[in-house]
């Protein structure tokens, strides 16, 4: 059926009209996932700092009851969001390197969803495990992130995690 203007209308279409409404929705999310990336989203105070001051050198916790010492880096320093980035993970029972274990990495931001974002890490030698990768950008200019490090070893898997701020 055509009408007065040349636009046809297909009635009783499931998408007839939709259009519109998906248009809405996605401004919506876009508003939201800014809002969100701005405001942390945190129900508990102190969880919001950094505990890590990657731009001044290796951060380093321990796993395994305090046998293995883990040490994390990011080069280029400063550490800058948008460009490409060399991430490390060094792992040390005691002075000797920790060649057998599998290492895995994920970076997030906290209070905010920004998408899965997991480097794969290889192992270099020397107990020195890399991965390459990129840190985005949060529209609001929020620079607090998380880097969360699980090491498996021996049938065991164990996690800790690094709160960084970027440049």
């Amino acid at each position: 059926m055509g009408f007065p203007d040349g636009k046809m209308v297909i009635l009783g279409h499931p998408a007839a009209g939709l259009r519109p409404f998906l248009y809405a929705a996605a401004i919506v999310i876009a508003l939201l996932t800014a809002a969100a990336c701005g405001t942390g989203g945190s129900r508990h105070k102190g969880e919001e700092k950094a505990d890590c001051a990657i731009n001044e050198g290796d951060c380093r916790s321990t796993l395994f009851e305090g046998s293995v010492a883990v040490y994390f880096g990011i080069d280029p320093r400063p550490v800058s969001t948008m460009a490409p980035l060399r991430f490390g993970v060094t792992l040390k029972e005691g002075e000797r390197e920790v060649k057998d274990a599998r290492v895995q990495l994920s970076l997030t931001m906290p209070g905010m969803v920004m998408g899965a974002n997991r480097p794969e890490m290889t192992h270099e030698g020397s107990g020195r495990y890399i991965g390459e990768g990129v840190i985005p950008r949060c529209p609001s200019g929020r620079r607090l992130w998380q880097a969360e490090v699980t090491v498996s070893r021996s049938g065991q898997t164990e996690s800790t995690r690094y709160r960084f701020e970027v440049d």
